[in-house]
């Protein structure tokens, strides 16, 4: 006989029956052998018969995660260990070798559920998974429990410009922690607060947030810690201008009339990288080749742009990444807008309903004001249909001239596209520089006339209850004695009725404030949006044309009597402004204003903080001698009225002027030089 095979070694295992044959128990006693035990008992028998006898079943694993983690003292942790290969996945869990775990060391749960001790222990902490279906079978896990309760968060404060990075880290005691990231600001909008990446590197937006402070918060996704937190400071800085950007200037060069047009594209780190610009007179648009800028912290920009015609000097205040104000910054008296360009829309025509509204300069020795407002209907090929336009050429009115005309589909690359119009003043044609879907902006370039402005979307049509609301108002222009601005804010009812109307005007040498008037809106041409005011001011009679609100709920306004020629924009004031409470006006804004007459050739902009005691950042340009980071000192800011008209007393270095201000909403003022010693009007613009 095969020993072997007698001892069960052999090539085969014996048989249940040749077992029972090989143990003589009693029938009634192998019932009652479980069949673990005789398992067991049969692994004895084999144990000595080497690999060609080895058990085919996979012997049982465990493993225990997290496999190290830090807690603070009384702090909860959810620890796992999984099992394979057997049906019995029970766990015994100890921790320092004791079951259920102790006061001093910490305790846990029969699920796993550690509860660090309310103290921090002497000795060094682990927590134990003991396989229930294999008692040889464990894992482990080391556990530091620290005085710590609150994650930090390093560094703690951080100051970064608009568009840089900062790596964040965040600690329990002195070990990290693996965070959950996440950031807030008092700006809802998404990526207002920058972002921050999963290992906690952190990107600005490109313009501050409301109050500039953002609070970048850590955390644990192992542990219940509590969260910490850090404060960020965002200021501007190079990275806020990037992207491609429009710009529109207006103003006078070596005496005579001058506005430019265009689009600008910067590189986010302080270099131009190209553009092109339409300026009054020429045919076809100058190339910008590059140039460089630099910005402080407070959202001033100076820059120097290279051009085929020559360097220009721009001086930029910064409302936010979209939109900026210029002031030129060299033998150029002019000041304008920068805002930034949606490509997406670019490589398309012109089509829908339009307001035109067109404004500059002219070499009239009488009243040196042209400007021209009206309405467009243009179809899905870009063909002016129909339309009507006003038009009051120093002083001389031609009203309700019908307009035809034809334009051209944008360009890909600039979004510059031409539009031609056809009416009793003229033919005229015009660059145009696409915004977004609802706006571009317009310079002529047929040399006839130096105007320049925008094209609004509006409504289809239009009735008299579109004009209702409260509004805050600034015209300018000229008459025979110079220039002439025009401000104050009034109330319409959905009747066309105004009431509640304040009126300021002033000129280079004069001014008269706080007249009260009442008057009229009656539409007289629905389909086309055109529009009568009539404003009944101190015994005199002021009539307007005038054209409803768009997407950015402004009217524009034409005058159109024998006594000024001025045009400008009434705009919507927020709903707080009701006529119970003076509003409060809080933060900073980007300013600029200017007024380039015959008596009077300047510009002004900067930072503005129009606190009780106003302080800030100025630069001017008057009659081209330029000053540049002038500090506002001795200045003063006050709202006195409910409808929101105030006043700012303006002082940096040489430069003194008196404004009225009429507060749009919490972001916009419109403001108007009312000193006697110009008539310069502009706006300011909140930052944060």
């Amino acid at each position: 006989m095969d020993r072997n095979r007698e001892s069960g070694c052999g090539k085969s295992s014996p048989s249940w029956r040749q077992l029972r044959n090989i143990l003589p128990i009693h029938r009634s006693i192998w019932k009652q052998i479980s069949l673990a035990a005789l398992g067991a008992f049969f692994l004895i028998l084999i144990g000595g018969c080497g690999g060609s006898s080895a058990s085919t079943t996979d012997p049982v694993t465990i493993a225990i995660s997290p496999s190290t983690v830090t807690l603070p003292v009384s702090t909860s942790q959810q620890f796992s260990a999984p099992i394979s290969n057997s049906t019995n996945t029970t766990i015994t869990w100890q921790v320092n070798g004791a079951t259920g775990g102790s006061a001093t060391f910490g305790t846990i749960s029969t699920s796993g559920l550690y509860t660090a001790p309310s103290s921090v222990p002497s000795t060094a902490i682990t927590v134990t998974a003991i396989s229930q279906a294999d008692t040889t079978k464990t894992a482990t896990a080391s556990v530091t429990v620290t005085n710590a309760t609150k994650i930090v968060v390093s560094p703690a404060q951080m100051t970064i410009a608009a568009g840089g990075q900062q790596t964040f880290s965040a600690t329990l005691g002195n070990a990290a922690v693996d965070a959950a990231w996440s950031v807030s600001c008092q700006n809802a909008t998404a990526g207002s607060c920058g972002t921050v990446s999963s290992t906690g590197v952190y990107t600005a937006p490109l313009a501050p947030p409301p109050g500039q402070s953002i609070t970048i918060f850590a955390s644990s996704k192992s542990n219940n810690a509590v969260a910490g937190n850090g404060t960020i400071t965002v200021t501007f800085g190079s990275g806020t201008l990037f992207g491609q950007y429009s710009f529109a200037m207006r103003g006078l060069q070596a005496g005579q009339p001058f506005s430019a047009v265009g689009s600008i594209s910067f590189d986010g780190t302080g270099g131009i990288t190209g553009g092109i610009e339409d300026i009054h007179g020429k045919a076809t648009p100058i190339t910008i080749s590059g140039g460089t800028y630099v910005s402080g912290v407070d959202g001033r920009v100076t820059a120097t742009v290279h051009t085929s015609s020559g360097d220009e000097g721009w001086q930029i205040s910064l409302v936010n990444h979209a939109r900026a104000l210029i002031t030129r910054a060299d033998s150029v008296i002019a000041n304008g807008q920068l805002d930034a360009q949606n490509n997406q829309q670019f490589g398309h025509g012109l089509s829908g309903n339009f307001t035109l509204h067109l404004a500059g300069k002219t070499a009239s020795s009488t009243i040196p004001v042209t400007a021209i407002l009206g309405g467009l209907v243009v179809d899905s090929g870009g063909n002016v249909t129909s339309g009507t336009v006003d038009v009051n050429d120093s002083g001389s009115i031609s009203a309700k001239l019908s307009v035809t005309g034809t334009s051209t589909t944008s360009s890909s690359d600039r979004g510059r596209g031409t539009l031609s119009l056809l009416s009793s003043f003229g033919s005229q044609t015009f660059a145009y520089y696409v915004l977004d879907s609802a706006t571009a902006k317009l310079i002529e370039i047929d040399g006839a006339h130096d105007l320049s402005g925008t094209l609004q979307f509006r409504p289809s049509t239009v009735a008299t209850g579109n004009f209702s609301g409260l509004y805050a108002f600034v015209f300018s222009g000229a008459n025979s004695q110079g220039a002439v601005g025009q401000g104050g804010t009034f109330v319409t009812d959905a009747n066309g009725v105004v009431t509640n109307g304040t009126f300021d005007v002033s000129t280079d040498s004069a001014f008269s404030l706080g007249f009260l008037f009442s008057g009229s809106f009656v539409v007289s041409d629905a389909a086309i949006g055109r529009t009568i005011a009539t404003f009944n001011v101190g015994g005199s009679t002021l009539q307007y044309v005038v054209y409803p609100p768009g997407l950015n709920n402004q009217l524009d306004f034409l005058e159109i009597d024998s006594q000024n020629a001025t045009s400008g924009v009434a705009m919507r004031q927020s709903s707080t402004i009701s006529g119970t409470t003076i509003p409060s006006v809080t933060g900073q804004f980007a300013l600029a204003a200017g007024e380039t007459s015959a008596a009077v050739k300047q510009t002004i902009g900067g930072i503005i903080i129009p606190a009780a005691i106003t302080t800030g950042t100025l630069d001017v340009n008057a009659n081209g001698n330029i000053t540049l980071g002038t500090s506002i000192q001795n200045s003063r800011f006050t709202v006195t009225a409910l409808s929101g008209r105030g006043s700012l007393q303006l002082q940096a270095g040489g430069y003194q002027a008196g404004y009225t201000t009429y507060v749009v909403d919490d972001n916009n003022l419109l403001m108007l030089q009312t000193d006697g010693k110009g008539a310069l009007s502009g706006l300011m613009q909140r930052q944060y």
